[in-house]
């Protein structure tokens, strides 16, 4: 039978980016965002495949900027066409009123296509994001699972049928860890609850965010660990004092090796962290308060898991899982690419067979033609090809564990009572914070 780790750490990927996406303006979508497993955004009807499309046919791919100056121009085209004949049938609105609309159509094309360039080439598998319920007062965390996909979401009936469903025309599937309420968010994202934009960056708060996810993580090299601080009353500074003495009992010489962050206006939180070298100086501090009061020298069991795996149950469903997302995101993009390929290839055999023929001169144009639809497709099959590696990659980062042993070199003992009164006091526990999903 295999031993039960001593701990189980989140290990979230360097490369991970965190976003907060919108559920339409009030919220209307949060319930089914939720029980469908996926976030959208609106492209006024521009599918998947006419964006990859855009993108292939660029030739500075690999240039952000050149690609999001490409995209704004295919929606300006593609929604001022549309638009325009809508005005076509208003006879009751002057040529200055017409143009003025059309002004005001193109600054929204322009923000859409801005938020379809985050949502398909900024997100990626693996990334966290947060969603707000109406006015903010809780939120959707989950992990995002797929490549941008249209929509084809099979919405699921529950016993009234009351939710609002989302036509937006793109998506991507998300599994959720947890829901928060706004007052367990970061106080340096309260911003997010008066902003307007539908998709945000919010990588820039990572540090704060991650103690969000997991009270205990890895995250760049270091070992993080979360108090909560839950008591109401104002925390005097003798209690401070026992606490910090109490935290020198426990850690002793090593205090310089672990640094502390407080967030308290009571409830509040203090964060802990170390290299992930002295995890095992770190680790005595949640051994001691919520386990023994007196610690051996000896080992202590870690298992450090990546996101999916710590997120859901070990065995067969993580195992289904991995499946799952491979087939979606590598072999199917690997298939897709074969499959571009392959029709690249009867066309390029087509134009060698009018190439050779009497009729090349005639034929001249259509030969161009062919050539140019030919490397077109290509280009889309090394796209298909590049994403497909990629997944891979971010998959890898996304499943596994492994454990470790650490080594605790000498034994502890702390102040029962001691303890107690701080804990008592602070009202303390390491729990996760949040509602997490099984």
């Amino acid at each position: 039978m295999e031993t039960k780790p001593d701990f189980r750490v989140l290990k979230i990927p360097d490369t991970t980016n965190y976003w907060f996406v919108r559920a339409n303006s009030h919220g209307e979508y949060y319930q089914d965002y939720y029980l469908n497993n996926f976030i959208a955004t609106d492209s006024n009807g521009i599918s998947i495949e006419n964006i990859v499309d855009v993108l292939v046919n660029n030739n500075k791919i690999n240039d952000p900027l050149s690609i999001k100056n490409q995209l704004k121009q295919y929606f300006n085209d593609h929604d001022l066409k549309i638009f325009n004949n809508k005005l076509d049938h208003r006879e009751d609105l002057t040529d200055d009123e017409k143009e003025k609309l059309k002004s005001q159509e193109l600054r929204r094309s322009s923000t859409r296509s801005t938020r379809v360039n985050k949502f398909v080439n900024e997100m990626k598998l693996g990334d966290f994001v947060f969603v707000p319920a109406d006015s903010s007062t809780k939120f959707l965390v989950g992990i995002i699972i797929s490549d941008c996909l249209d929509n084809n979401i099979e919405h699921k009936i529950k016993v009234n049928n009351n939710y609002h469903k989302c036509n937006f025309s793109l998506i991507r599937k998300v599994k959720w860890i947890k829901e928060l309420t706004f007052e367990e968010m970061p106080d340096a994202l309260s911003w997010i609850r008066s902003a307007h934009q539908s998709i945000f960056d919010i990588s820039s708060y990572a540090d704060l965010i991650n103690s969000c996810i997991s009270s205990l993580y890895e995250y760049k090299g270091q070992i993080f660990y979360r108090l909560n601080v839950h008591t109401n009353k104002q925390i005097p500074m003798t209690d401070w004092l026992d606490y910090q003495l109490l935290i020198n009992d426990i850690v002793g010489d090593s205090l310089d090796d672990i640094y502390q962050k407080i967030k308290v206006q009571s409830p509040g939180n203090i964060n802990l962290s170390t290299l992930k070298s002295h995890w095992g100086y770190l680790v005595l501090i949640p051994l001691a308060l919520f386990g023994n009061t007196k610690i051996q020298a000896g080992n202590i069991t870690t298992q450090i898991q990546n996101p999916l795996d710590y997120f859901t149950q070990e065995g067969k469903r993580s195992k289904k899982l991995d499946n799952d997302l491979k087939q979606a995101n590598v072999d199917a993009k690997i298939a897709e690419a074969k499959k571009t390929e392959a029709e690249a290839d009867k066309i390029k055999a087509e134009t060698k067979a009018i190439e050779q023929s009497n009729e090349a001169k005639k034929r001249s144009q259509e030969i161009k033609d062919k050539k140019k639809e030919a490397a077109k497709l290509e280009a889309k099959s090394d796209y298909y090809k590049n994403k497909g590696q990629e997944n891979s990659k971010l998959l890898k980062k996304q499943f596994g564990s492994k454990t470790e042993q650490t080594k605790i070199n000498k034994s502890t003992h702390v102040d029962d009572k001691k303890k107690k009164s701080v804990i008592s006091k602070f009202d303390m526990d390491d729990k996760n914070i949040g509602t997490e999903f099984k």
